[in-house]
């Protein structure tokens, strides 16, 4: 396995088009914005994606639920963990686990968080060391965050 950082816009093209349909409907449109302050990392197997996020460091799309919280974080320099996914054919593996295990190895000392619009999804972040910080008062969306 190889954790990479994404770096040139025909593989990071490539690396989005794995994403589900709706997340590319949000994704897409406003990559233009981020492009330059968003690294993209990937996990993979030989030279196949197993799981991708995007790693956001001054802004992030749909970050409304969290209007205080959100720009307190980015002005501290806590990176924002956004569109994380494994592709179907790799799940259940432990690569999503990996994935940010690998992130914390190249970023020590990092604080992380994290939104997730799916309250099952709570569980598997804490196992991985997040921090459940709140809920929305707005939307079902939960904060969560990974101190250094």
């Amino acid at each position: 396995m190889e954790f990479t950082q994404l770096t040139g816009k025909e593989e990071v093209n490539t690396a989005f088009s794995l994403y589900p349909d709706d997340w590319k409907e949000v994704l897409l449109p406003v990559w233009p914005d981020y492009e330059g302050t968003a690294r993209v990392y990937a996990l993979l197997q030989g030279h196949r994606i197993t799981t991708l996020g995007i790693l956001f460091y001054e802004k992030a799309p749909e970050m409304e639920a969290f209007p205080e919280t959100t720009p307190r974080y980015f002005s501290e320099g806590k990176p924002y963990i956004g569109f994380l996914y494994t592709l179907p054919s790799f799940r259940g593996r432990g690569y999503a686990s990996l994935w940010l295990k690998e992130l914390r190895n190249i970023l020590p000392g990092t604080s992380f968080w994290l939104t997730v619009e799916d309250q099952g999804l709570i569980p598997f972040y804490e196992a991985n060391g997040f921090s459940l910080e709140g809920k929305s008062n707005t939307k079902e969306e939960w904060l969560l965050r990974l101190h250094s």
